[in-house]
């Protein structure tokens, strides 16, 4: 396996949004770079690698993900929702200047190419609140589902990128309505078809090109 210099490590899942209980995990992404010279040498750069759950030190149940900055970027550049969660997270490990860089630039470049993976999330969530009834409180997998919606409509109507944390008791009918209403927001939206992918090409090759000096 090739190794990697880690860049920066963000949180995302229930305390990205405010939401964690004492039961909540710790859900951390480790974003990493592969040698520059690897790649020119030829060698196949490793978009991710296994994640990692376990409880620490001081008893803190860990799952942590991992994902190559290049790939990192061309999620970006198709508007997924769960990279630019990972960028701008308010819940910040391990900054950088890298984070920094690429956070001011998802927030100034988002556009509707989020639409489907937002929605997509959404309503991935939706089901399993149906899917897991009988292990899982259903109002569980609403709630994330309701604040994914929410966290899109915002996104379309406004052009920002907040997190919101919701009631754990929201309602199935609830959850229908902000379905519709992120429709309703993407199609009325000002915003861009997609994100400055020139812009993120260039940070990713000036951080490639780096490495070499």
């Amino acid at each position: 396996m090739i190794e990697g210099q880690t860049l920066f490590v963000t949180e995302v899942g229930s305390r990205m949004w405010g939401m964690a209980t004492p039961e909540s995990d710790y859900d951390h992404v480790v974003v990493y770079q592969v040698p520059t010279r690897r790649i020119l040498e030829g060698h196949r750069v490793p978009e991710t690698r296994p994640t990692r759950q376990y409880v620490d030190e001081a008893g803190r149940e860990m799952d942590i993900s991992y994902s190559e900055i290049g790939h990192l970027v061309a999620q970006l550049i198709k508007g997924n929702v769960n990279n630019l969660w990972t960028v701008t997270s308010p819940v910040v490990v391990e900054p950088s200047p890298v984070l920094d860089a690429l956070a001011s630039l998802a927030r100034k470049t988002v556009s509707r190419a989020s639409y489907h993976s937002i929605m997509g999330m959404a309503q991935s969530q939706y089901a399993d609140s149906v899917k897991r009834a009988a292990v899982r409180d259903p109002h569980k997998s609403l709630a994330t589902a309701y604040r994914t919606a929410r966290f899109g409509i915002t996104l379309f109507e406004t052009g920002r990128i907040e997190y919101r944390p919701v009631s754990w008791t929201v309602e199935d009918r609830e959850v229908q309505a902000a379905f519709r209403d992120l429709a309703a927001a993407r199609d009325a939206s000002n915003l861009p078809d997609a994100p400055d992918e020139a812009a993120f090409r260039r940070l990713l090759s000036d951080l490639r090109l780096r490495q070499l000096r």
